[in-house]
């Protein structure tokens, strides 16, 4: 059966794909023989009419080997040693011949040839070894941010914020790089190309401000609530199942004891699941009070969640009287400490 699966899915591919022999690459190992046996490798294979994400198996004999690959236009191939491991990024077109060469088992010390891109790609990685073996998000991100700032038409610029930059951890500082990007860093295909690592191909946009947004609530059934009419707002958008939600529901309930005047405040948890019972069963047993309980059930795809900036869970956001987001991201001690900040005077409890 699984022999059938993968002769329809080489079939389809090579439909979509023109079935050309002209539309291929080629990665060349030559590693140690203990640095392993077989790499799993990944790309989107695509071309005008559309594309398809590529899982394949690169299998190696003495640390040598050859993979042949498809695809029409630029794309971004990763190879991974094991899972959890570090993937180590390739940049490919077709006809290219990448060669991929190393004395160690460590990805990060490899040599990765077949385009000038690549080769300066591998210059990159090998200044930067030491931090990116920490693998410390804020200290890589500072050396991303280094290279696009001295370099900001380079097409790595664009690679780096693809693929080693860290959205999560300091998303202005992704905008504002994303925004320095000019001249070949542009370039349509390879945009396209890294379209599919991350969301580089549009401009980021400055998050909304939020004066209002109206709810459904658990209470009321909806709700207008208004961020430009209080000292401060906090929002935390979850989904059943999302990691650490305890903790985050913990330290909402601080807030809500410490500032109990709901006239001053928003203190809201928003639910994104689109099951309605999936946002109303949890809520029973959190014991979250004098809070807004409300469901966005269109969740990240809903058009005021995009101008605002929400694009995944779990995500917090603090407001200032003037709607203004104060903090955006996903560490609460920071969205509490930018909200206690912002209702500082506000004689909060004693209790």
């Amino acid at each position: 059966m699984r022999r059938v699966l993968n002769i329809v899915f080489l079939v389809a591919l090579m439909a979509l794909l023109g079935a050309c022999a002209r539309n291929e690459f080629s990665m060349e190992f030559s590693l140690p023989p203990d640095a392993g046996s077989s790499f799993r490798v990944a790309y989107h294979a695509s071309n005008s009419k559309g594309g398809l994400v590529v899982e394949t198996v690169a299998a190696l004999s003495d640390g040598k080997g050859v993979l042949k690959c498809i695809t029409r236009y630029p794309t971004v191939v990763f190879v991974s040693a094991s899972p959890g491991s570090q993937p180590l990024a390739v940049y490919a077109s077709k006809g290219d011949r990448i060669k991929i060469s190393g004395d160690s088992r460590d990805p990060l010390s490899w040599n990765v040839e077949g385009n000038e891109l690549n080769e300066a790609w591998t210059r990159w990685r090998h200044d930067n070894t030491a931090t990116l073996q920490k693998r410390d998000p804020a200290e890589i991100n500072a050396a991303v941010a280094r290279y696009v700032e001295a370099n900001p038409d380079s097409q790595l610029s664009t690679l780096l914020l693809a693929t080693s930059f860290s959205r999560r951890v300091d998303e202005p500082l992704y905008a504002r790089l994303r925004g320095m990007l000019r001249g070949k860093a542009l370039d349509r295909r390879l945009l396209d190309a890294c379209s599919q690592c991350d969301n580089i191909h549009s401009l980021p946009q400055a998050p909304a401000r939020i004066s209002s947004l109206r709810l459904h609530t658990i209470a009321s059934g909806a709700r207008l609530l208004h961020a430009d009419s209080v000292r401060a707002s906090i929002l935390y958008f979850w989904i059943t199942g999302a990691e650490g939600r305890a903790i985050f529901i913990d330290s909402l309930k601080a807030l809500s004891a410490a500032y109990p005047d709901s006239s001053a405040r928003n203190i809201a948890d928003i639910s994104l699941d689109p099951d309605s019972l999936n946002w109303a069963s949890p809520l029973k047993y959190d014991s979250l009070r004098h809070t807004v309980r409300a469901w966005m059930p269109r969740g990240t795809a809903d058009p005021r969640l995009m101008r605002m900036g929400v694009a995944r869970v779990p995500f917090l956001i603090v407001t200032d009287s003037c709607g203004r987001q104060a903090y955006r991201g996903d560490d609460i001690s920071k969205a509490t400490a930018a909200f206690r900040s912002l209702m500082r005077g506000a004689n909060p409890s004693k209790k």
